[in-house]
């Protein structure tokens, strides 16, 4: 088989990984032509059970004449010191966490407009949360296929996402932490934050992008002119724009979400904690009379993780699993829990909770960030 070579930390010297699921022939224009059938190289072996067994086989590499073009979404695969996948150890936790990084919103005091927590009007019944527990993510990316699916998210190809057109809501931040054979990785699955103190509301001169009395940072898509201010605004980077009207021919068609809107060429898009449920949702509750109970909801990305690691509810009930995982209160002892960039002071409602190792990869200490540089 002829495949492109491309070097990623982790992987030993002598050995090349190649993805499964690929180099389809026959399944229609959506899938053939990419990738390749590492099946072919593969042995056939049957385990105990009597499935296929994927074994390592050797093989030889011979350099050809061929260029590829390559795209990589990743970024830098080093923290550089901003701690953005915090871990901890058992030890820490142990001796009541780890106390020697910022784990609390800025004072409440440096705010120039009062706390909308303190506003008429807002976080009454629901303030809409997320914590996402680092321990349980493996990197699968289940949730960013989910997000797609539910929220018709163009696909645009590598061309387009290699000059910063990609499109999807949830990005997968993926670290490394160590150097040589001793590191770990580390994931952060980095959505839109829905800040209480956002940096891209008080920018949209159309007012398209606001933030709504149950703590969402929503889009109205008729209003956004696409000056892309919000998007620059926004320190997570998790804003995408609408170069062009984007097609989804047959059979793609088929799987769109009717209750979605398909958005325009021109306009900004990002994600709402899929709000459309929370819609639907609410006006099932109010016809019997009632407030939403915490699960009777469940974000796209959090129904389809398979580890779990996602948990999304209302804030201002204190008895919501949310809200015990976030342990936003001031006076609770945080000892896993952590809001990215938070000298920001964007106050996020997602909050993450730090992964759990035995020990911290390059002998690092106090489960911070080892690398920067």
């Amino acid at each position: 088989i002829k495949a492109t070579a491309f070097y990623h930390f982790g992987i030993h010297r002598d050995a090349v990984a190649i993805p499964i699921g690929q180099g389809h022939e026959n399944s229609g224009d959506v899938a053939d032509g990419f990738g390749v059938n590492v099946m072919n190289l593969l042995p056939t072996e049957m385990d105990e059970s009597g499935s296929l067994a994927l074994v390592s086989t050797r093989a030889q590499l011979n350099a050809v004449e061929d260029l590829s073009y390559t795209v990589n979404l990743d970024g830098n695969a080093r923290q550089l010191g901003r701690n953005i996948a915090a871990a901890t150890t058992i030890e820490e936790l142990q001796h009541g966490g780890d106390h020697h990084g910022a784990h609390h919103f800025a004072p409440h005091e440096i705010e120039f407009y009062p706390p909308r927590s303190e506003t008429a009007g807002y976080y009454k019944p629901y303030r809409w949360g997320m914590t996402v527990d680092l321990d349980r993510c493996n990197g699968c990316s289940a949730c960013v296929v989910a997000c797609y699916s539910e929220n018709n998210i163009p696909v645009v190809g590598k061309i387009r996402t290699s000059i910063g057109r990609e499109m999807s809501w949830i990005r997968m931040e993926r670290y490394i932490e160590g150097y040589g054979d001793d590191f770990e990785v580390r994931f952060v699955p980095m959505m839109c934050q829905q800040c209480s103190n956002a940096g891209c509301e008080p920018v949209c001169p159309v007012y398209a992008t606001y933030h709504n009395p149950e703590g969402l940072n929503a889009m109205i898509y008729n209003r956004c002119v696409g000056t892309r201010y919000c998007s620059n605004n926004c320190s997570y980077k998790v804003r995408r724009f609408n170069w062009f009207n984007y097609e989804f021919p047959a059979p793609l068609d088929q799987q769109l979400n009717s209750t979605i809107t398909t958005r325009s060429v021109g306009v900004m898009e990002k994600c709402n904690f899929c709000q459309h449920r929370l819609v639907a949702a609410k006006h099932e509750a109010s016809n019997i009379g009632r407030d939403l109970k915490d699960g009777e909801v469940l974000t796209a990305c959090q129904q389809t993780c398979p580890t779990k690691a996602i948990t999304f509810g209302n804030l201002m009930d204190e008895n919501s699993q949310v809200a015990k995982n976030a342990k936003t209160n001031d006076k609770e002892h945080r000892d896993r829990q952590y809001e990215v960039l938070p000298e920001l002071n964007f106050q996020p409602a997602v909050t993450y909770m730090k992964k759990v190792n035995t020990r911290v990869a390059g002998g690092g200490k106090h489960g911070h960030n080892t690398s920067h540089g």
